[in-house]
């Protein structure tokens, strides 16, 4: 995962500012970096060639300019220019290096902008295997170029776990940047909002002790912590109150999203605060 990033630009300052958090990563010597911008065209334009050549030369120049840009200072990438819908292009050039990673902004307005996180990134995440990490980035925000935002620090990652092994699918990911950055990692299991029985939270702590061992061989500190009510709620303040910087979950399910994780966990995640998620799509 880490020696390669697929990242969307669509020459917005929300889609550079993935560039400036992922600053000094990016610019490793084992990195490779593919930048990835789609021409989607309006129905107007379909209807047009010029204005479809038109649109087809600003893109390529523009991302002209920004390999050039990155390039020039040791960033080792290439541009991916084709026309069609965005999670299509995506998708189809993770394919190529199933070993990465995808890193995009959400592009939030009022918190989560249903356009972009809805029709693009959850297009992404239903579909592709390969990780995805996603920053909110307010839609006014004008920073983005040139290190203009601090860069993504990793010392404390959030996995939240539930009544199954399933949901340590993204272990692998988490082991790997906890180690890239010398991270710990705290993994919280929500219990339903009534009154837990013994068994309940027996069996949440053997999930837990499961999850842990699975980081300590890794010689990676591990906490957990376990909560009683709504999971969406219980991980939002938990990763508020424990300082995360990185929330890290496994959705399931290949015909859409688990609402539980994204509909829920995610969305009030990116919402309501500015720490990054990484999601990895587990079995069905």
């Amino acid at each position: 995962m880490m020696n390669h990033v697929l990242i969307p630009m669509d020459a917005s300052p929300a889609a550079e500012s993935v560039l400036a958090r992922l600053w000094h990563f990016l610019a490793r010597p084992d990195t490779d970096v593919t930048l990835v911008h789609a021409i989607e065209l309006p129905m107007a334009a379909k209807l047009d060639p010029a204005q479809d050549d038109e649109m087809a030369a600003e893109g390529h120049e523009y991302m002209a300019a920004v390999v050039k840009r990155l390039s020039g200072k040791g960033v080792r990438c290439r541009a991916v220019v084709k026309p069609g819908p965005a999670a299509d292009l995506i998708v189809a050039t993770a394919a190529e290096r199933p070993g990465g990673m995808i890193a995009m902004s959400t592009h939030g307005r009022s918190g989560l902008a249903r356009v972009a996180f809805g029709s693009v990134a959850e297009s992404v995440i239903r579909r592709t295997p390969v990780p995805v990490l996603l920053f909110r980035t307010p839609e006014n925000d004008t920073t983005g170029r040139d290190g203009a935002l601090p860069e993504l620090v990793v010392r404390h990652i959030l996995v939240p776990i539930d009544g199954s092994l399933l949901s340590l699918g993204v272990a692998p990911q988490v082991g790997e940047l906890a180690r890239a950055f010398g991270a710990f990692v705290t993994l919280v299991h929500v219990l339903p909002p009534i009154p837990a029985s013994a068994d309940s939270v027996s069996h949440a702590q053997r999930i837990l002790d499961v999850a842990s061992t699975r980081f300590a061989d890794e010689k990676i500190e591990v906490k957990t912590i376990i909560r009683t009510g709504d999971a969406a709620e219980e991980i939002v303040d938990a990763a508020r109150k424990l300082k995360a910087d990185l929330v890290a979950c496994t959705t399931h399910g290949r015909t859409g999203i688990a609402r539980a994780v994204m509909g829920s966990v995610a969305e009030k995640v990116l919402r309501t605060s500015p720490i990054p998620l990484l999601v990895t799509r587990g079995p069905a």
